[in-house]
């Protein structure tokens, strides 16, 4: 063989070594870049990929996967990043279904999760009781619900948006009643401040039955905008 393939190989060889030193330091405590988010069982999964170039995931549980997958995105370990997020979505569908304001969050968060973030998008808009009806809805944060809002494929009756919408504001406003009638001029201002950015985004023209704008809608006419009231 040439000398020119015996260098570039050598080459490659030292390269992957200080490619795999260098993912060492991270957690070398000496050089103060630990990584305490990362576990020691996950960090064993990470160094068994880094020498010898396979990873186990089917005996982790959903939110582990969860976590190794934010801790491979923060070492930047780009070819397992894709490779568990097709793992979370073909084998922990239930986690992701059980657990969707906290993956959401999660993923929001994340730039490179893109697989994942459209998954569970599309699963969202397509079945929203699954985001609804959770434990945790309250919890979601105002920007990613007023994403949610601006979809035009969310398979969910108007009304049933507005009810969850004020579920989820007075959630946020936990000393306000939700009973309209019980409501002093500070409460008025305090859920006029919270629903401000979601108002326009709910379709109320498309609420058709009489009953429901009539007891789920006017009765909140304090805190929508008159003009609005008047038209519909």
């Amino acid at each position: 063989m040439s000398s020119k393939f015996w260098a570039e190989l050598s080459n490659n060889y030292e390269n992957s070594l200080k490619q795999k030193s260098d993912m060492m330091l991270l957690f070398m405590p000496e050089k103060n870049k630990i990584k305490p988010n990362i576990s020691p069982q996950l960090f064993n999964i990470i160094l068994r990929f880094i020498y010898c170039g396979n990873i186990e995931l089917k005996n982790l549980q959903g939110p582990d996967v969860l976590k190794l997958l934010i801790a491979v995105d923060e070492l930047s370990i780009h070819s397992l990043i894709s490779h568990i997020q097709e793992f979370l979505i073909e084998h922990q569908t239930e986690f992701l279904h059980q657990n969707p304001t906290e993956v959401l969050e999660t993923v929001y968060q994340h730039e490179t999760f893109t697989g994942l973030w459209d998954f569970c998008l599309e699963n969202i808009c397509k079945e929203p009781k699954i985001l609804f009806n959770s434990e945790n809805f309250s919890s979601l944060k105002a920007p990613l619900f007023e994403l949610l809002l601006k979809r035009d494929d969310l398979n969910i009756n108007e009304i049933e948006i507005w009810e969850n919408l004020l579920k989820w504001c007075f959630a946020q406003q936990n000393n306000i009643q939700d009973d309209p009638t019980k409501w002093n001029k500070e409460d008025i201002t305090s859920i006029e401040r919270e629903l401000y950015r979601f108002i326009l985004l709910i379709r109320f023209y498309n609420i058709i039955e009489p009953t429901d704008f009539f007891y789920k809608v006017y009765c909140y006419r304090n805190i929508l905008p008159q003009d609005l009231i008047h038209d519909l």
